[in-house]
């Protein structure tokens, strides 16, 4: 198996041996052989162990065994207590994924703390096959049943080419101590589940399964490098991005035949499900003006776009704005002044406001707009609901959002960088201007 191991570093260029590297242990056979595989190729390491305290007692001795371990080989060694059941409750996650997050986390921040190029862990093919079935059972598609990926990042996984038996064979020839994990006889997890019954029913019936399913894992893995290569040449035609917003041309996504699949693949990474992409596609041609949700994305339907953007979690309230106030900076940015009237031309700019103080009602209020609330819009007769002036203006999804109003004693005084209401202008009797200008637009 030694020889398998480095052959297979080699073929996959996993690591220099003369870098430094950090071997994540449990304490359990898989990590303790691949600890063992390090050290006979004479590789520099040091070893991290995560107590998440499940197992009470079991838990700490495993801690005590991976310390002797350290020390018996002079090897530095770092350890860290985990409140994983607080952090799972906290965080609305499972046990496991929890214990996950933790330990992933925490390795990233060691090599970076101690700088070591890399981190191991001891992720074996039995464990490929396991995830294979779990990402099928949950449906995420060709990425996530191709497979654990052999680097990623700072992460390396040197045993993906050797079996559960391979190892356990390994450990008993050199003599290897562990520790057994009495968790893994549980069938309380969907992993389990399938190592203890799933894959022991294949065996049965077809004994060298292992040699197919690697075969179709390396097929899959091809597969899903020639479909990222696709989805990325896609993106580049049919999305573009304006700040913090992404923008994805809608009449170009109907085009083509697969535009679910296509949808879902550009999606993924800001956390859209499967059946949350299925529900955008179903309304790509149907009024503007719907928003979908995933855990940290909100997307919104315009007329040319749909438009991708971090959740808001900020909601500004009403802002008041005295008589003598000078200037505010969010969540727009508008300069106040007043001076004596005496027949000066006005402005034309939309981003400049002159109105008759005398008209004004203090203080005023800088607020979004509510449903139903109109406007008499200058230079025209009549009054005019607000969503009006915006369908005529055509304004995107985003820019009704972030197009606040001026408001004096309930009535609209500005629609802030675009128009004033004709009850408030300038007219031959004014003698006193209330002057604003728009110096920061809403972000």
């Amino acid at each position: 198996m030694y020889e398998q191991f480095q052959k297979y570093v080699d073929q996959h260029k996993l690591f220099n041996h003369d870098q430094k590297i950090m071997l994540t242990i449990s304490g359990g056979i898989d990590s303790m052989v691949m600890a063992d595989l390090f050290i006979k190729a004479s590789v520099e390491v040091a070893f991290a162990h995560c107590n998440f305290g499940l197992r009470d007692k079991e838990s700490d001795a495993d801690e005590a065994f991976v310390k002797q371990f350290a020390a018996k080989h002079q090897t530095p060694i770092y350890i860290k207590k985990m409140d994983t059941r607080a952090y799972a409750a906290e965080h609305q996650l499972s046990i496991q994924m929890a214990a996950r997050e933790l330990r992933y986390n925490w390795f990233e921040k060691l090599v970076q703390d101690y700088d070591y190029k890399l981190y191991a862990t001891a992720h074996h093919f039995d464990d490929q096959m396991e995830t294979f079935f779990i990402n099928l059972l949950r449906g995420t598609g060709i990425s996530g049943m191709s497979g654990i990926p052999i680097k990623n990042g700072n992460c390396i996984r040197p045993l993906l080419f050797a079996s559960r038996n391979m190892i356990a064979d390994y450990a008993e020839k050199q003599g290897i101590a562990y520790r057994e994990d009495s968790s893994n006889s549980s069938n309380n997890y969907l992993r389990n589940r399938i190592r203890h019954w799933v894959l022991p029913t294949i065996e049965k019936t077809k004994p060298d399964y292992r040699t197919g399913f690697a075969h179709s894992l390396n097929t899959m893995k091809q597969t899903e490098q020639f479909i990222a290569q696709q989805i990325n040449r896609i993106k580049k035609e049919i999305m573009h991005q304006e700040n913090d917003h992404i923008f994805i041309d809608k009449k170009l996504l109907m085009e083509m035949d697969n535009k679910t699949f296509v949808l879902f693949r550009i999606l993924q990474p800001y956390q859209f499900n499967f059946s949350t992409v299925q529900d955008i596609v179903t309304g790509l041609g149907q009024l503007s003006g719907k928003r979908f949700f995933s855990e940290t994305h909100e997307l919104i339907t315009d007329r040319k776009h749909l438009i991708l953007t971090e959740k808001q979690d900020v909601e500004f309230d009403p802002i008041l704005i005295t008589q003598h106030q000078q200037a505010i900076n969010m969540p727009i940015g508008i300069s106040f002044s007043t001076f004596k009237y005496e027949g000066q031309p006005i402005p034309k700019s939309p981003a400049i406001a002159w109105l008759d103080i005398s008209k004004l009602q203090f203080p005023l209020e800088l607020r979004n707009f509510r449903p139903g609330e109109y406007f008499y819009p200058l230079g025209m007769e009549g009054r005019k609901k607000i969503s009006d002036f915006f369908i005529d203006e055509k304004f995107s999804i985003l820019k009704k959002r972030n197009t606040f109003g001026l408001f004096s004693g309930g009535k609209i005084a500005w629609i802030i960088g675009h128009r004033i209401d004709d009850r408030f202008r300038i007219t031959k009797n004014t003698s006193t201007v209330y002057a604003m200008e728009l110096i920061i637009e809403a972000l």
